[in-house]
């Protein structure tokens, strides 16, 4: 089997390496067995079987593959010794007398390990060359560490201010190549600020915060920042990230409110509302705000969570932290407002509350027929089924509305084949709807006349081609042989 790696389809040998995989450490002495120090993807493929498998216990087959191997074997195998502390000071000496990839590789081992020693040696390179050797630190989470990236954004924050001081005189392509090499320069760093935590970083985040209303580049990161500080407190339960946050919040608002939202409902979740308040005058502030709490809270069995999940090479993992039985109401009612018609609100249901289900029902109501256009008929029929768990009764108007909606594309003088297929799509989603629906037969014979009407209409202010008249016509017949149908079986019920 493991000689199979070797296949040109790809499926194959992603099978190959599950199953190996699955089959556990047994694998292991074939995957070592005729190894070919300068093979192909071959033997990258059972490298990549020993790392999940073997970890550090093959440590001293790696270092056997240091010499006498291909450039891609040994770049693989020197990032492998990032598994064992043992390797600490080959490391260091890869690191130190290779260059391109396996430098890399060494770098990237010695964030694996993040050890003291290894920290040590980055941190110091990190003095001349910060770009290069920060972000190998990503991991870390020493004081020391905190304050070396706080140096760099309040560097970073120094060299904005200058770009922008002399943009006037600088000419169009000048300017744009200093501001792309800022923003990569922005990027190298402030994606890497897991796990940090110290009070320079502080005062460095509230600078990077101060900057947004005098550069003029699109993306700052925050939404990244608001990221990283959310993932440190939902990952590790030391307060000192609830209370970065807080300071961070305090001194330069609504760029860190979303961070500073997750904390409040972490700490204090009966005030996460009234900490929003300045903001809900401004709607799109508001949609951003149930954009927040929507993305990181649901309701799940007996109270809402803020979602904490990971994945990695082992597979998807769920930590849910529990902030509140019961939900302030005033969120409930912000986040089934009429106006916005996203579904974002449904993972906040909790069927067995009274209070808030006429807020939700309300809601899907309002947003069913644009959320039946734009879905499959399955996804259709589901939102009905949770319309009518949520309690309600009265069906009537809203397959009318599908059609109202979508009226125009469904009869359109557009000869492509696409419009016959919406044509399709959508009127077999009606005749589906209308059939499953819990209409009573008076209640079905109603809707199909509005529908009808609705469809008499089309062609009124321009003359449909001879496609959109067939469609037309078909789909009248029909409508009206349902109405037969449906009058005959009234006159059996009656």
């Amino acid at each position: 089997m493991i000689d199979n790696l070797n296949s040109k389809d790809s499926l194959l040998v992603s099978e190959i390496k599950q199953i190996s995989i699955d089959m556990g450490n047994d694998v292991i002495p074939l995957c070592k067995k005729n190894f070919d120090p300068m093979g192909g993807k071959d033997m990258i493929h059972r490298l990549e079987i020993l790392e999940r498998l073997a970890k550090d216990s093959e440590n001293d087959f790696y270092i056997s593959l240091l010499e006498n191997s291909s450039l891609e074997i040994k770049e693989n195998v020197i990032r492998l010794l990032g598994y064992s502390p043992q390797n600490i000071n080959l490391l260091i000496h890869l690191a130190e007398t290779k260059r391109g990839r396996c430098k890399t590789a060494a770098l990237t081992a010695m964030e694996m390990l993040n050890q003291p020693e290894t920290v040590q040696y980055l941190l110091t390179k990190a003095k001349k060359k910060p770009q290069t050797y920060l972000p190998y630190l990503k991991n870390c989470d020493t004081e020391e560490v905190s304050d070396a990236f706080a140096e760099e954004i309040e560097k970073l924050v120094q060299e904005i201010f200058q770009i922008e001081n002399q943009s006037k005189k600088d000419d169009v392509s000048s300017y744009r190549q200093k501001i792309n090499n800022f923003y990569k320069k922005s990027k190298n760093i402030l994606l890497c600020i897991d796990y940090k935590c110290s009070n320079k970083l502080i005062n460095a985040l509230q600078k990077w915060g101060g900057i947004c209303s005098y550069c003029s580049l699109r993306t700052l990161f925050y939404q990244e920042i608001n990221k990283k500080m959310i993932d440190n407190m939902l990952y590790r339960t030391d307060k000192k990230y609830i209370n970065m946050t807080k300071k961070l919040y305090k001194g330069c608002g609504k760029v860190y409110l979303e961070c500073m939202l997750i904390a409040q409902f972490l700490t204090e979740p009966e005030k996460a509302y009234d900490l929003c308040l300045p903001y809900f005058e401004d709607k799109n502030c508001t949609y951003d705000i149930i954009k927040i709490v929507t993305s990181w809270i649901n309701y799940d069995k007996d109270g809402y969570y803020i979602r904490n999940s990971f994945s990695n090479e082992n597979g998807y993992f769920s930590n849910n932290r529990l902030i509140t039985k019961e939900m302030d109401i005033r969120w409930i009612k912000l986040i089934t407002k009429l106006e916005d018609i996203s579904s974002r609100f449904m993972s906040w249901i909790n069927y067995n509350d009274d209070k808030t289900i006429p807020f939700f029902r309300q809601k899907l109501r309002y947003i069913l027929p644009e959320c039946m256009y734009c879905t499959g008929t399955g996804d259709a029929i589901r939102l009905y089924k949770i319309l009518q768990e949520l309690g309600e009764t009265n069906f009537s108007t809203l397959v009318y509305k599908l059609m109202h909606m979508c009226i125009k594309s469904c009869f359109s003088n557009d000869e492509s084949r696409y419009n016959n297929f919406n044509y399709d799509q959508i009127t077999q989603k009606i005749f589906i709807l209308l059939n499953i629906l819990p209409f009573t037969p008076q209640q079905k014979i109603d809707e199909i006349k509005m529908i009808l009407d609705e469809v008499e209409r089309v062609g009124e202010k321009e003359e449909l081609n001879e496609n959109a008249q067939k469609n037309k016509f078909e789909f009248k017949q029909k409508l009206q042989c349902m109405i037969q149908e449906t009058e005959k079986q009234q006159g059996k019920e009656e």
